[in-house]
């Protein structure tokens, strides 16, 4: 069945099982247990602003997935919704098609609501 937010709290795990390449994380918001991976540079981050002073984004990789990584943050920093965009989005995060498409749905709701 799809979800919204099917790595939610095992993105660490995932990317230790070779299951995720990239994981994003908003605000400042890391799981606790990712930080040691980070600190012993295990894995890498890009952390940009959006709407400046607000808010940040954190892309957490291993380094060997720099360009998924660069890519994806070029991709997020495109402004308005695209369809095309959020597939690309997804599967740079390693969600399902399933996952991706269901994401896609409901945000196409929201926007005609």
């Amino acid at each position: 069945m799809a979800k919204i937010g099917p790595h939610e709290g095992i993105e660490l795990q995932l990317m230790l099982q070779g299951k995720k390449q990239v994981a994003l994380f908003f605000d400042g918001i890391i799981p606790d247990e990712m930080l040691t991976y980070i600190e012993s540079r295990y894995f890498s981050t890009i952390e940009k602003y959006y709407c400046p002073p607000n808010g940040f984004y954190t892309i957490v990789f291993k380094e060997e997935y720099r360009q998924q990584a660069e890519h994806l943050s070029s991709l997020i920093g495109i402004s308005g919704f695209d369809p095309e965009r959020e597939r690309e989005i997804g599967k740079i995060l390693g969600y399902d098609s399933e996952d991706i498409e269901f994401f896609i749905a409901l945000c196409q709701q929201r926007l005609i609501e």
